[in-house]
């Protein structure tokens, strides 16, 4: 059960903050009574992204490792305002599924203003039906062009968010968030919000978000997480009294203090640091709002389900579903007023918490059990369509894991009932031949409890193998399911792996009258393999069919065939990149011996940037940043 007190039975004896500087020193668990009656739960939605683009235009050479499950051509149209209010409609109506609160909105400045004023637009003409609320969050790079100049970004969608009826609110005035307020100094931050209130008024409430702690020698979370293991959960007071410095000089200016960024607080493992958050950040937030002088005050946390980032390289692994259920009970456990969640749709980083190709609606339903508990304890309803009578039950492996990682298959009961029902599960996991490699002695389950079990094997014993597959048999009230297809599949690799991601599959969302049959042809004295695939289902939409080579996607089928080309065409991807931010490039494609028939820019948002190219021959760029593809067909002479 979610409170709304901090209460803990172990409190830490820690030395006095007047011991010397360089003793490390634990912060104690305080007690904080909230502000508002219960958490405010908001994923923070990117509206560059959308569910009707086509996902092989991605942001760099890597392909996207994972897609939105409920993609929808049909939702692109020539009609761009109709278009973007349309997919904003239907990504409230998925979020709604949630239970959540609404969408957090990252304001980047004026570039954006149309999309969030659509966005803002939806939710008030959908706000009885889906009850969805909007935080709008500015970001530090538009207080980084200084406080008049920001007010002026600002204010024209600030106005548009205080009429709104699904804003945020707390009492009669709105709530702001915002994402790395630090990057601006305190004071900068005050005149900011003094220029808003002289030209809006007092009717809002700002947040400050502060992107990395500020010691001495420690000056981000990555250091500070490491001395604290070094010293066993403690560190240097005198570093600890710079970071509370830091950060209470944000407080002092603004209305409260978030920690938006779980998804990057680690271990050496790449895992959620729980201790580190729970022990550390959470006390030191706590302590800071229990001062005489920020009473009153918001408090703001994250939580998220991991982050991979295939393309930089960085990592929190989602390790099956526990960071996304650990995060989440720090954060709701902990006193704080509002949640924000990196994020919806970011597939740039694989934080995405809407439904997607690899992770079907598991997070929707953890999502939907948290909030339900969180809303109206001891009150569930599955989600509809639902058959309940297959377990609500969640199997999460890894894609891909190098020999020397240990193999894993996680089974989650997700309550959707109070009704007790038990069940058992047996796990079976083959090779790619089919053989058996593991056989697991049957989990035991209550279909109206919280419940994770794993199977963990070390992948050195498992080195003969390519692949890895479980099979599960379930036995409940003398019936026996048997789950033989679909569920994840993991690939072993020797050396290194660039997809982290888990699998995960709920048993209630597989596809129950389904058929495939898949032809291989080999042709040009096997150089070359031709597939012909056919695909039908009788209750489920096929919303992809596509074919993978190593887990990369090598084709995939189109309804609009915006990329097939003709027997004379050939289809060119162009990038750039570059490790830092450059000046505009001139940047001309010619083609000998062929034309180019066809252009598309990287995003299909048919920005005004796009009608300043010239798109005949040859094509005439400006490249802005360091990932900006465009697809190009070229037809031979």
């Amino acid at each position: 059960m979610f409170k709304r007190l901090l209460c803990l039975s172990l409190l830490l004896t820690t030395p006095a903050l007047a011991a010397d500087d360089q003793t490390p020193v634990s912060l104690p668990h305080v007690q904080r009574k909230a502000v508002l009656e219960r958490p405010l739960v908001f994923p923070r939605i990117r509206n560059i992204y959308n569910l009707y683009r086509n996902f092989f235009q991605n942001f760099a050479e890597y392909e996207w490792i994972d897609r939105p499950l409920f993609y929808d051509r049909s939702l692109d149209t020539a009609d761009t305002i109709n278009m973007i209010i349309q997919n904003n409609k239907r990504q409230m109506e998925i979020a709604a599924s949630y239970d959540v609160d609404g969408f957090s909105m990252l304001y980047h400045g004026s570039i954006h203003e149309e999309n969030f004023r659509n966005m803002i637009d939806v939710a008030d003409l959908n706000f009885e039906k889906t009850g969805g609320r909007l935080l709008l969050s500015v970001i530090g790079n538009v207080l980084q062009k200084g406080p008049e100049k920001a007010a002026d970004i600002f204010e024209p969608v600030l106005n548009r968010y205080i009429t709104s009826k699904s804003a945020a609110r707390v009492g009669d005035k709105v709530l702001l968030a915002s994402y790395s307020t630090d990057y601006v100094s305190p004071q900068d931050v005050a005149t900011f919000l003094e220029i808003l209130r002289k030209r809006v008024g007092d009717r809002f409430l700002f947040v400050a978000s502060i992107g990395q702690p500020k010691g001495i020698q420690l000056n981000n979370w990555p250091r500070f997480i490491y001395e604290y293991h070094k010293n066993a959960g403690k560190v240097p007071v005198d570093e600890l009294k710079a970071v509370q410095a830091h950060i209470r000089s944000y407080l002092d200016v603004c209305d409260g203090i978030l920690m938006n960024n779980a998804n990057h607080i680690d271990n050496l493992e790449n895992q959620l640091d729980v201790d580190f958050y729970r022990n550390f950040i959470v006390p030191l937030y706590m302590g800071l709002l229990n001062e005489p002088n920020a009473q009153g005050k918001l408090l703001g946390l994250s939580a998220s389900l991991g982050y991979v980032n295939h393309i930089a390289g960085g990592t929190q692994l989602e390790n099956g579903t526990r960071a996304l259920r650990q995060s989440l009970d720090i954060a709701l456990n902990s006193g704080t007023d509002f949640v924000v969640m990196p994020e919806w749709n970011e597939y740039n980083e694989n934080t995405c918490l809407e439904p997607t190709v690899n992770r079907s609606q598991s997070t929707q339903r953890i999502m939907r059990y948290t909030m339900q508990q969180l809303k109206h304890p001891g009150r569930f309803e599955p989600m509809e369509g639902d058959d309940t009578a297959i377990p609500n039950l969640i199997v999460s492996a890894r894609a891909q894991i190098m020999l020397g990682q240990t193999y894993y298959v996680e089974l989650l009961n997700v309550p959707d009932t109070t009704t007790h029902h038990p069940y058992t599960v047996r796990c079976v996991i083959k090779d790619e031949s089919g053989k058996v490699v593991h056989e697991q002695a049957a989990f035991e389950f209550d279909a109206a409890t919280l419940t994770e079990h794993r199977i963990e094997i070390p992948s050195e014993l498992l080195a003969d193998c390519r692949t890895l597959k479980p099979e599960l048999r379930m036995t409940q009230g003398g019936q026996i399911l048997e789950i033989k297809t679909g569920l994840p599949v993991t690939r072993l690799n020797t050396t290194w792996n660039r997809n982290r991601l888990c699998i995960k599959r709920c048993l209630r969302d597989m596809p129950r009258d389904y058929a495939l049959k898949v032809t291989p042809t080999l042709l040009d004295d096997g150089k070359a393999l031709s597939l012909d695939v056919w695909a039908a289902s009788k209750d489920d939409p096929i919303r992809y069919l596509e074919v993978l080579e190593d887990d990369i996607v090598v084709y995939a089928h189109d309804v609009t065939g915006e990329l097939e080309t003709n027997d004379d065409e050939v289809l060119v991807h162009l990038s750039y990149g570059s490790k830092d931010e450059i000046k505009p490039l001139a940047l001309e494609v010619d083609v000998e011996h062929g034309n180019i028939t066809y252009f598309e820019d990287r995003l299909r948002i048919r920005s005004a940037r796009e009608s300043r190219w010239e798109t005949t021959p040859p094509i005439k760029m400006n490249w802005k940043s360091n990932f900006n593809p465009l697809f190009t067909k070229i037809c031979k002479l």
